[in-house]
């Protein structure tokens, strides 16, 4: 199992939080980070959509009507089909959030690739 090494003040704090939540320090610890790790990947989503949309311009004549994957402010891919787009960015990227979104004039329902699935 691995080990993560706390300050000997956080350790505390996971211990009295574990204590009134009559849970473990383990569980409060691992629920913490993961909520910590899904606000992370939000930022980030919510970084790229504001990348997506400074970029619209620009990318409208390039992608029409074409899906794009923006990561770290920057179109790493492009296709019409959603799914092929979804399955090479997913075995490239793995579980790093990255924003899939199409290029249409009208706006669209965003698109968010978290993991092996697609949310739509």
């Amino acid at each position: 199992m691995p080990v993560l090494d706390l300050s000997p003040q956080l350790l505390e704090r996971v211990e009295q939080a574990a204590q009134w939540q009559h849970a473990t320090a383990a569980e409060v610890a691992e629920r913490a980070l993961a909520d910590y790790l899904d606000r992370l990947e939000w930022e980030k989503l919510e970084a790229e959509m504001a990348a997506f949309q400074a970029q619209l311009p620009s990318l409208l004549p390039a992608y029409p009507d074409e899906f794009v994957a923006i990561h770290e402010g920057q179109v790493i891919d492009h296709d019409k089909d959603l799914r092929a787009l979804h399955q090479r960015v997913y075995n490239r990227m793995r579980s790093v959030p990255v924003l899939l979104q199409k290029v249409t004039a009208v706006p669209s329902a965003d698109v968010l690739v978290r993991g092996p699935r697609v949310e739509e």
